[in-house]
């Protein structure tokens, strides 16, 4: 607890205790009583430099995840045309007999 906060709460129960010793009596065990609660939590609590190496881990998994992402579109334009020239060639080789079929058809006439 802060110095200023300490303050504060000793002299508003200066107000409700008749000696200043018993005001100081109960600030000094409401400190002690924050204080022990505050190092039960501690390990709980997060600090800025725990913060600090999750940002950087979650800089890394997404800088990661748009690497995997990009190659997966790359791999993926790759596939669709790959499959477009196959059926340009099937749609080629259909016309072309089709007009075969036309000419021959014409043609012994």
């Amino acid at each position: 607890m802060s110095t200023s906060q300490t303050l504060e709460i000793y002299k508003v129960l200066q107000k409700y205790f008749k000696n200043e010793e018993d005001a100081y009596s109960v600030v000094s065990d409401l400190e002690k009583i924050i204080d022990k609660k505050f190092e039960e939590k501690k390990s709980e609590l997060a600090s800025k430099q725990d913060l600090n190496v999750v940002k950087q881990d979650l800089k890394q998994d997404l800088n990661d995840l748009k690497i995997d992402v990009v190659t997966r579109i790359e791999t993926s334009k790759t596939d669709t045309i790959k499959w477009m020239f196959i059926f340009w060639i099937g749609q080629l080789a259909a016309t072309a007999g089709i007009i075969f079929a036309f000419l021959n058809a014409f043609l012994k006439k």
